[in-house]
């Protein structure tokens, strides 16, 4: 491999940007070179290392707010952190680094999801809505490419999807059964109804479909149950 995808939060990019630096966790006895920095002046020195290797990077906002388990909320805003924030986070980053190559791409959001049961889910259509993943996507896309416009914009799916677009967009708030149900991030059946659109064809061609996806040993989808191959996986749930 030669590139290091690096999770971060837009909570913490924002405090980078107001000169807060919070403490970094990491082993201070085997890596006292650290122990001068600061967290952003780590990551700089992580940045160098990867250079100087000939690695690169992608910048991910794994979590809105730093919190160990904020992945597992669902959409990418959370209480205090709205979409201005959120869209604030990647302009910053995307500006302070535009010079260097190093970092070639962000990863906009880890694994939006949400069922359709759940209270928020992530949506994918035309709407402004402020679940609508889609909607964000170009928002903050667009505030990247802003800033640089040689940047990848990596975009991951959502969960669900509707099995009936035109008689359902969306609309259907609590029917799990009205929607193809995948894992969080893997679902980009919006795509072909719906597609991401920076409003020119030089920006688009910086967009990274990114379906996120994993093996029975991460949880056992129904289309790996009672053996599966490459056809019954393409067949069953990965062509959609």
């Amino acid at each position: 491999f030669n590139v290091l995808r690096v999770p971060m939060s837009a909570e913490l990019l924002l405090q980078w940007k107001k000169g807060e630096y919070p403490r970094a966790n990491y082993n201070n006895a085997y890596n006292e070179e650290l122990n001068s920095m600061n967290s952003l002046e780590i990551f700089d020195y992580v940045l160098s290392l990867c250079e100087k290797n000939g690695m690169k990077v992608i910048i991910e906002i794994h979590t809105v707010k730093t919190d160990a388990s904020g992945h597992n909320h669902p959409v990418r805003y959370r209480e205090d952190m709205t979409v201005v924030h959120f869209v604030d986070s990647l302009s910053w980053i995307a500006d302070r680094y535009k010079n260097n190559d190093t970092i070639i791409g962000y990863d906009l959001k880890n694994e939006p999801h949400g069922k359709a049961s759940e209270t928020p889910h992530a949506i994918w259509n035309n709407s402004d809505d402020m679940d609508n993943w889609k909607w964000v996507a170009q928002i903050a896309g667009n505030a990247v490419l802003d800033k640089n416009p040689n940047a990848l914009i990596i975009i991951e799916g959502i969960q669900i999807y509707p099995k009936d677009i035109k008689a359902n967009n969306f609309v259907s708030k609590d029917d799990d059964n009205d929607y193809y149900n995948t894992w969080w991030g893997a679902n980009l059946m919006g795509v072909k109804d719906y597609p991401i659109d920076f409003g020119s064809p030089e920006r688009n061609k910086q967009i990274v479909y990114s379906p996120h996806d994993y093996g029975p040993r991460v949880y056992e989808q129904p289309w790996f149950k009672g053996g599966f191959t490459y056809e019954s996986l393409y067949k069953d749930a990965w062509h959609d």
